[in-house]
């Protein structure tokens, strides 16, 4: 008698969310995809936009057979997170600037800057000299060091992009597993890659490819974007940190995209 083929192995997918990368998107996808059978994955997920000490460590990335970590370009992202964090969102997030459990710095920062070209006009302003910056120009830097702290462990969202996200556990541990980078400004070519290397079953999927579950928050001041030329510039430089570190993490993966 043939004895049974022993079960699938499911293996250990890590979703390491971003703040403000349409991470919520990808992790509703992925659930979708899991229930409608088309993925075999253990999907476990981080997404701390805040609390410093619940991010990725080494040895939770080298127990996950593959992982994802989603991103957007740090500008967009800064302005997404600036806008949704901001007082007139108060309703939404329950712990912006000016309610009960807000952090003072926000509190300080949105104080000086009601619109996100403001606090970039600030940055241009200080940009040659750190000497005899102004308490809202030094707020506006302090806003865009990914590596900082306002609260012991904690940290404010518009911090919290990708290289506070590769902090503890380092490049090396995150190159060191199968890992794929979903983008939002290619996500759909980006969600098909992704179903691709988790080893879903395309045989099911019509010309569309598989499904999306979009997430769109709606809030006040979400389109208020608007930034000067030498203004996103400044703010660019000023977001340098997580424009080098999705460059290091690229150069590592390359040239496939994704490390098998």
């Amino acid at each position: 008698e043939t004895p049974a083929p022993p079960p699938p192995v499911t293996p250990i997918v890590l979703l390491v969310r971003v703040p403000k990368t349409a991470s919520g998107t990808v992790e509703e996808s992925l659930r979708q995809w899991q229930k409608l059978g088309l993925c075999n994955l253990d999907l476990r997920v981080v997404h701390s936009p805040v609390v410093i000490s619940a991010r990725p460590t080494a040895a939770m990335l080298y127990q996950a057979d593959k992982l994802i970590v989603t991103h957007r370009d740090p500008v967009g992202r800064f302005v997404s997170a600036f806008n949704w964090r901001h007082p007139y969102n108060g309703q939404q997030t329950h712990n912006t600037a000016q309610s009960p459990s807000a952090y003072p710095f926000e509190d300080e920062l949105y104080g000086c800057f009601w619109h996100v070209n403001e606090l970039a006009e600030a940055l241009i302003r200080s940009y040659r000299s750190s000497a005899n910056r102004t308490r809202c120009e030094q707020l506006a830097w302090s806003a865009c060091k990914t590596t900082a702290t306002i609260s012991g462990d904690r940290m404010s969202m518009l911090q919290a992009g990708l290289t506070s996200y590769l902090a503890t556990a380092g490049l090396r541990a995150y190159l060191s597993r199968p890992l794929l980078i979903v983008h939002v400004e290619d996500f759909t070519a980006d969600m098909r890659r992704l179903f691709d290397f988790l080893h879903c079953d395309s045989s099911r999927l019509g010309a569309s490819g598989p499904q999306v579950e979009s997430i769109h928050d709606t809030y006040p001041g979400k389109n208020r974007t608007e930034l000067s030329a030498m203004g996103e510039l400044t703010l660019r430089l000023a977001l340098h940190h997580d424009y080098e570190a999705l460059y290091h993490l690229e150069q590592g993966l390359a040239p496939t995209g994704w490390r098998k």
